[in-house]
């Protein structure tokens, strides 16, 4: 059994705090300079902590991040919400990749558990390609051959 966690990039955890301040918490403190009623005031600051929780949840995911290797599966895990398990049978390629375009979630075809904008691997596999970032890629490759 392999495991790793990554630790995530500086620039990761930059990139979501600087979109909790941009698109929450300015928003926010800018309602509560009008003078309306309180109950107006938290009516018009429900829609904020809807992406601060989406963000909360990404900074999350990215301290969480672990990838398992055991008994011919990858598992990969990102915190609470992002989960995914592949037989390693069904990789078919395992290419370095300079920046990932899929961090974290899917969409067609691709799916993301990456907490690094940076020096990540791409899986290709039967179904489409999966974005991982390990500490070590040629460690990871190398256990992956193993299998």
């Amino acid at each position: 059994m392999f495991s790793d966690k990554p630790e995530p990039s500086g620039f990761y955890i930059s990139f979501v705090i600087i979109f909790i301040i941009l698109m929450v918490l300015i928003p926010i403190f800018t309602i509560g300079l009008f003078e309306q009623s309180v109950f107006i005031n938290i009516l018009l600051l429900l829609p904020f902590f809807i992406p601060l929780l989406i963000f909360i949840a990404l900074i999350h995911a990215a301290y969480n991040t672990t990838y398992t290797i055991n008994n011919n599966i990858l598992e990969m895990k990102c915190g609470f919400v992002i989960k995914g398990k592949i037989e390693i049978d069904r990789i078919t390629d395992i290419k370095n990749s300079r920046f990932n375009i899929r961090m974290l979630g899917i969409s067609y075809g691709e799916k993301g558990y990456c907490n690094r904008f940076t020096d990540g691997l791409i899986l290709n596999t039967i179904k489409g390609k999966i974005y991982l970032s390990p500490s070590d890629n040629e460690r990871f490759k190398y256990e992956l051959d193993l299998k």
